[in-house]
């Protein structure tokens, strides 16, 4: 359990099959030369013995070479046991049909079959086969959407701090491995997750990872933006909650490194969750007291009670018209902070004239 909230608003803070030819090698190949020590080998080696990819003529496997759309939607379509749909003038076309058959691969996915598979391409494939209510025509599923439900499924995992990449093009080693796991999660295995690549993509996604976190999902979107009085603008990037007790964080390591304004003793960031919000003001008219507002964060426990921390509370005053960023550091500590899961946590911005905007 947390017993401690932290608000905190920043600026920043930071196998496939190769080709036709190769696809038709025979799979006697029982000692691939260059897969031994990767990170990836068990994959291939199952993968191999399944008999869905082969290793080159000359025996190595070439794991980091990048992978074609086409030979991609073959090796899905093979190791799935999905049967080849009707012929035409290419290679890869009964492997394509087979796919679209089964909801799969839909016309607007890509056209060009000869360019290598991105990762948000083999998110969306990998979700549809895994899952069969993703293959339902009725549901579109966007890239963004398909990173999120793939790293929820184990199908993908980050890279490097949990970056998702989804432009960046993915290996044989790393097609085989999320076709090994599409395999087992069709077979009813639940998988580890990533969790840094979790909430990136509900970030990337929503705006937001505080569904994951605390279960329960924000009534809004992020980038948000509204108004603190008729001359101060404010957009909201993004609402990302970060565990502090997460040690292989990167974000974590840079709180506990970086000094900010309002600084707090960083033994009181353990056993808690903090909430990074990147705010943007605009000031607008100029003249004396244009712009002229506060900011008050607090969170509900309970019974619609509201705790506001002094320490929440910053006045401004910008008098000239442009854009300004802020860094905001608030603690609000309370024994039954813990309960935030199970009950309501509430962020709000707080006009001069006393009215609230509250997000969710």
């Amino acid at each position: 359990m947390k017993p401690w909230i932290v608000l905190t608003t920043l600026v920043s803070l930071l196998g496939t099959g190769c080709t036709e030819a190769a696809a038709n090698t025979p799979a006697a190949v029982v000692s691939l030369t260059d897969i031994g020590g990767h990170w990836a080998e068990p994959q291939i080696k199952g993968a191999v013995a399944k008999r869905y990819v082969d290793g080159y003529e000359d025996g190595t496997f070439r794991p980091e070479k990048p992978v074609s759309r086409a030979e991609f939607i073959k090796l899905l379509t093979v190791a799935a046991n999905v049967k080849p749909g009707a012929a035409g003038a290419s290679w890869y076309d009964p492997y394509v049909n087979a796919l679209k058959g089964e909801g799969v691969l839909r016309d607007r996915d890509f056209q060009e079959m000869g360019g290598n598979m991105t990762r948000a391409e083999i998110a969306k494939l990998a979700v549809r086969m895994a899952k069969k209510e993703y293959a339902d025509p009725k549901v579109q599923l966007e890239d963004n959407a398909a990173m999120t439900q793939a790293v929820k499924l184990g199908l993908i995992q980050g890279l490097a701090g949990g970056e998702l990449a989804p432009e960046k093009t993915t290996t044989r080693a790393q097609t085989i491995t999320v076709i090994e796991r599409v395999l087992k999660v069709k077979a009813g295995e639940t998988l580890p997750v990533d969790a840094l690549a979790v909430r990136n993509s509900e970030l990337a996604n929503s705006g937001s990872n505080f569904e994951s976190v605390f279960g329960k999902p924000l009534l809004i979107q992020f980038p948000y933006t509204t108004y603190l009085n008729s001359n101060v603008d404010v957009n909201i990037k993004s609402f990302m909650v970060v565990d502090m007790n997460n040690t292989n964080d990167p974000i974590v390591k840079s709180l506990r490194e970086k000094k900010y304004k309002n600084k707090l003793d960083t033994n009181w960031y353990k056993d808690s969750y903090v909430v990074l919000m990147p705010m943007t003001y605009t000031v607008k008219g100029g003249g004396e007291g244009a712009g002229k507002f506060y900011i008050a964060q607090g969170y509900t426990i309970g019974m619609g009670k509201a705790l506001i921390s002094d320490k929440s509370l910053m006045f401004f005053s910008l008098e000239e018209d442009g854009v300004y960023e802020d860094v905001l550091l608030t603690l609000i500590s309370e024994d039954e902070a813990a309960a935030v899961k199970s009950k309501s946590l509430t962020y709000f911005l707080q006009r001069t004239d006393g009215t609230r905007i509250v997000f969710y």
